[in-house]
């Protein structure tokens, strides 16, 4: 479907569903990636206008005791998105494309971004195909190149290598449940307000996604033996 038939109404709609039918107090959104379904720059600028709805309902949901349809108190997001646009930006470097790697401007992944488009030629009507940038670990040579030397990020330009990204996400979902079940934030849901929380969470949130969401290296004492990053009880 059009990336324009998301909204926010819709989303807040899931998030109810899930609460009402699965009783989740907690749910983590990760953000939209790119993907062969990305046919134009306008599609692109929907992705991200997407993003930022999500990030949005997440700062200002407000979880109500009276509201019989959800018992969600937090929602949380990872940010999946920047994670792999950061990976597809690099190895298009890598490979010979012109890139800022600059990610600390705000909205670089809508900056020059139309290298994301330079794919295979189209050999199915059933299926788009793949971004050179994406899935190559080396730039293909000639206009209607249908094939490359195909890198450990994506397969084929739908699904992501999980050897490669899996630790990192898996590793980042532990740590935003632990923003709201680890440490002293159970205590503060009993004796300070939701904004108060909300604020601790938030920083919490902006700390896993900077550790594990982006290509930062994780620092060496998280990968050692018997280290585990798995939200537990206080």
């Amino acid at each position: 479907k059009d990336i324009r038939s998301v909204t926010k109404e819709r989303i807040i709609e899931e998030i109810d569903l899930v609460g009402k039918y699965f009783g989740a107090e907690t749910v983590i959104i990760s953000t939209l990636t790119f993907s062969n379904n990305v046919q134009t720059l306008n599609d692109w600028v929907g992705i991200q206008r997407v993003n930022e709805m999500i990030r949005q309902i997440a700062r200002t949901w407000k979880f109500s005791p009276t509201n019989d349809l959800s018992s969600v108190r937090w929602i949380l997001v990872q940010e999946f998105g920047n994670f792999t646009n950061q990976m597809i930006w690099t190895n298009a470097k890598h490979i010979g494309y012109d890139v800022d790697l600059n990610f600390s401007v705000n909205g670089w992944e809508g900056m020059n971004a139309d290298f994301l488009l330079d794919r295979f030629e189209q050999v199915s009507k059933f299926s788009y195909s793949h971004s050179k940038p994406m899935v190559c670990a080396e730039r293909p040579n000639g206009i209607n190149a249908q094939s490359c030397v195909y890198n450990k990020i994506s397969p084929d330009g739908m699904h992501w290598c999980s050897p490669i990204l899996g630790p990192r996400y898996s590793a980042s979902v532990a740590c935003l449940l632990g923003c709201v079940y680890n440490g002293e934030l159970s205590y503060l849901v009993e004796r300070e307000t939701y904004n108060i929380m909300n604020e601790s969470i938030r920083v919490c949130e902006d700390e896993c996604n900077q550790r594990f969401m982006s290509l930062v290296p994780v620092e060496s004492e998280w990968i050692d033996d018997g280290v585990t990053l798995y939200s537990r009880p206080t």
